[in-house]
């Protein structure tokens, strides 16, 4: 039996010795701005005599603290003693587009946000935002943009005569100086006010009609008068018998706009190194014994 009654004992100075419940005071104060007098550990209650309010410690408080001064260390509790807070009381942190800073307000302005959103958004032309990147007008909204665009089309407006089977057709004359404009070998430019092109004629091809290119020119300069185009070719054959040069007559009057092809020895020359004309051909390089000049020409 004694066994019995010491083990007993020592079971509840155990779980005595390893509770986690401990006691906490209750206090009261005249007003807001009477100290403590002792410390106040976390969940001590302290009522202000003044006001009739509850409060509950949520930190540990010094003997010097008044309700006032150490206010964020206290939660206010309702009538019996416990924390049923208001949505008033209840603080949120003001974010986005809401300002308030407790739950009773922010509901406020949400429910003022519902009630200013309408189901259509049936907007007029003057709420209808612009962007004119060119800057045609000065307004920003349609409805501007369109008054300012009638009156720009009632300054210009030109009168039309009409009638109730069509619309008669008119032709406004506007006086002009045209000059030349940039010129070179293929094309020829007109302008109207002496700046750039305003039409440019370019050569004619053999498929359509235009200016004579310088290059056109040249060639038709060199047709001389009676020139026809049924032209005869005909090659010759020279051979240099000995040292020394000899001339040798054509045997046709050459048609020297036409050139030639000459060749020494199987060697075609360039035109620089040979001058025909219209019964004889000069060499521009040596030519010597042996060396056979064949010239092909028309006539």
């Amino acid at each position: 039996m004694k066994k019995l009654v010491i083990t007993l004992s020592i079971v509840l100075i155990g779980l005595l010795g390893y509770s986690q419940v401990t006691s906490v005071g209750e206090f009261r104060v005249a007003t807001a701005a009477t100290e403590f007098g002792v410390n106040l550990p976390v969940g001590t209650k302290v009522y202000n005599i003044e006001t009739g309010d509850y409060w509950v410690a949520t930190a540990g408080v010094i003997s010097t603290a008044t309700l006032s001064d150490a206010s964020t260390s206290f939660t206010k509790l309702n009538d019996a003693g416990t924390d049923d807070q208001t949505a008033e009381e209840v603080v949120v942190t003001a974010t986005g587009n809401l300002a308030s800073e407790n739950v009773q307000s922010a509901l406020l302005e949400l429910q003022g946000d519902i009630d200013g959103i309408s189901d259509t958004d049936d907007q007029t032309a003057a709420e209808v935002d612009i962007t004119d990147a060119d800057g045609d007008y000065t307004s920003t909204n349609v409805e501007g943009a369109l008054s300012e665009i009638g009156d720009s089309f009632a300054a210009h407006r030109t009168d039309i005569t009409q009638n109730a089977a069509d619309i008669a057709t008119f032709e406004t004359n506007v006086s002009t100086a045209l000059s030349t404009g940039t010129v070179d070998g293929i094309s020829y430019g007109i302008t109207s006010d002496g700046g750039a092109d305003d039409v440019i004629l370019a050569a004619a091809t053999s498929s359509t009609a235009g200016v004579m290119a310088a290059a056109q020119y040249t060639k038709l300069d060199g047709i001389e008068a009676g020139a026809q185009v049924n032209l005869t070719m005909i090659t010759e054959k020279f051979e240099e018998d000995d040292g020394t040069a000899s001339a040798h007559s054509l045997s046709q009057t050459a048609v020297t706009a036409q050139g030639a092809i000459v060749t020494i020895n199987g060697v075609t020359l360039a035109p620089a190194n040979y001058t025909l004309a219209t019964t004889s051909i000069t060499m521009g390089v040596p030519v010597y014994q042996y060396d056979q000049i064949v010239i092909t020409y028309f006539y």
